[in-house]
């Protein structure tokens, strides 16, 4: 889980961050973007989409068969998280689960809580089929919280490969998302003038390994 520093920090400087997201997202990666939060009894459904981005010849990336995308210490978690329906390849080919730490093909998850779960969304289709870079809205997929404060809380991984010569590649990432911390006021005011909803991560490393 990130401190309570990184906690309070952050959110303080999320309208600075918020300027600055179309950029990092544009380059190509698996990055997440939030659609929508809304009520279901007393807890709040957090809906995701999942975006293969931008990127040409040596640059771009492809996504193969076991390639996923981690969203780290899930605050609030209930019940278990379910591909949603709106993305433009079948939800068939997608499965989600939860796992109390993550492992990477680069590296590893850095900083997770084992007492807060991740949810990892991994692409498994039956017949071995590829995703080109621009694989915009590939999957949806939405969670249940008990928390309803917006927060940039929350880490996120995703690994593909680079298609000129297939190594593997993990971009890693902060995302908003369900967060015991809320935002502050002029936080609040400033997303509304933005527009929240559809809102990028943002890329904060990227990492690659030579192909094995």
């Amino acid at each position: 889980m990130l401190s309570w520093i990184k906690k309070i920090a952050v959110p303080l400087a999320a309208i600075g961050c918020l300027a600055f997201m179309a950029p990092f997202a544009s380059a190509d990666s698996i990055v997440p973007a939030l659609l929508s939060v809304t009520p279901t009894g007393p807890n709040w459904v957090w809906t995701y989409q999942l975006d293969l981005t931008g990127g040409v010849g040596a640059t771009s990336s492809t996504l193969k068969t076991g390639d996923f995308f981690i969203l780290q210490d899930v605050e609030g978690l209930i019940g278990a998280p379910a591909i949603a329906a709106g993305g433009t390849t079948p939800s068939a080919n997608w499965t989600i689960g939860t796992e109390a730490t993550s492992a990477n093909y680069v590296g590893g998850v850095p900083g997770s809580d084992s007492s807060t779960p991740n949810i990892r969304v991994t692409y498994s289709p039956a017949v071995t089929t590829d995703l080109a870079s621009d694989s915009i809205n590939m999957v949806r997929f939405s969670l249940v919280s008990s928390l309803a404060n917006l927060g940039f809380t929350l880490d996120y991984s995703g690994n593909d490969h680079r298609t000129s010569d297939s190594s593997l590649q993990t971009n890693l990432g902060l995302v908003v998302g369900p967060s015991a911390v809320p935002l502050p006021p002029a936080v609040w005011a400033g997303l509304s003038l933005m527009g929240l909803m559809g809102v990028k991560g943002f890329r904060r490393q990227r990492l690659n390994k030579a192909a094995e």
